[in-house]
């Protein structure tokens, strides 16, 4: 793209400070008329349209006074234009994220039926645990594919608690500590062993009343969805279904023991049987509401289920379930 300009002093000024006109011909007549064969302005990516101000008040000066005062118009107008264009044709296909999500959490349990001794049956589903009000914080990075459809995918973080109902824990030997004895706090969602300190040496099958105990989990998950959008104006309504990935970060219990008149907190900071991993699937349906151009608050009623159990017990499979209330705030990148 080269300038072709008859007005020489035009053409330096213009060369010399970046702009860039194709095939612009000018007629000079006793009625300062000028022919327009072809004239398109191409805006560099790294000039700016205040650039272009500054050229026009330079090419100003060289101009000979009033013959060419529509040049500068000109000019003007195709920079103009062309930024409008440039701007308005512009996709912006990145989204960001943040979220804050109230949940209710529970399990699914396939049992495998057989008799079960007394120290399983806290493995028993019939023995339900209560869920306590769990949330939900993260990140999600949306790609629009086009108008309809995006991929979506970002970090999740899930805090989860349940109750388990009081019950009795029985004395066993742990395999895993030299074979010592200690009592076996044996749930659906991994197990350990406390040893109170009141107790010094428990035989294989005596037992303890945990009056309560209470169990949480950490999780961080990697999720990719793929997302369906209907617009209407400021509202766009959304479907979004997929997998993700789930890591176990932590996993802890806290039981209360009966101890006559005196009861003991015992902590497991630690609970075995569960696995690093699992994969899980997500279902959702929402609504952006856009504040302006480049923000929008959203709202998305979630379901989250694992695909595989947390958990390598053979008799007992647990399947995490969580169903909740994102809200969070979208920036438009």
């Amino acid at each position: 793209n080269n300038i072709v300009l008859k007005n020489s002093k035009i053409s330096k000024e213009l060369v010399a400070n970046g702009a860039k006109i194709n095939n612009l011909h000018l007629t000079k007549t006793e009625g300062e008329s000028i022919d327009l064969v072809r004239a398109q302005t191409i805006i560099e990516k790294n000039v700016s349209l205040s650039s272009y101000d500054k050229i026009l008040n330079n090419v100003r000066d060289s101009l000979q006074k009033n013959k060419y005062a529509i040049m500068q118009v000109i000019i003007k107008k195709y920079l103009e234009d062309n930024a409008l264009n440039k701007k308005k044709g512009k996709l912006s296909r990145l989204s960001f994220s943040l979220f804050y999500t109230p949940e209710y959490a529970s399990y699914n349990l396939k049992h495998k039926p057989h008799n079960l001794s007394v120290q399983e049956k806290i493995l028993d589903p019939d023995n339900k645990f209560g869920s306590r009000l769990s949330f939900s914080i993260g990140s999600i990075i949306d790609y629009k594919l086009n108008n309809k459809l995006s991929l979506q995918s970002g970090l999740n973080y899930t805090s989860a608690e349940f109750d388990f109902k009081p019950n009795f824990i029985y004395a066993s030997r742990d395999v895993e500590n030299n074979g010592e004895i200690g009592y076996n706090l044996n749930t659906a969602v991994g197990y350990g062993y406390i040893l109170p300190k009141v107790i010094t040496n428990p035989n294989i099958g005596d037992s303890l009343y945990a009056m309560k105990t209470e169990y949480n989990l950490k999780t961080l998950s990697i999720p990719l969805a793929l997302k369906y959008n209907l617009t209407m104006g400021k509202l766009n309504l959304f479907l979004n279904g997929g997998i993700s990935l789930n890591a176990i970060v932590s996993a802890k219990i806290k039981t209360e023991i009966e101890n006559g008149s005196d009861n003991e907190i015992e902590t497991i900071n630690k609970l075995r049987g569960l696995n690093t991993f699992y994969i899980g699937s997500q279902l959702g349906i929402g609504v952006d509401y856009n504040l302006n151009k480049n923000l929008a608050f959203s709202l998305n009623p979630t379901y989250r289920f694992a695909l595989e159990p947390i958990n390598r017990n053979e008799n007992v499979k647990s399947y995490p379930h969580y169903l909740g209330l994102s809200a969070g705030i979208k920036v438009q990148l």
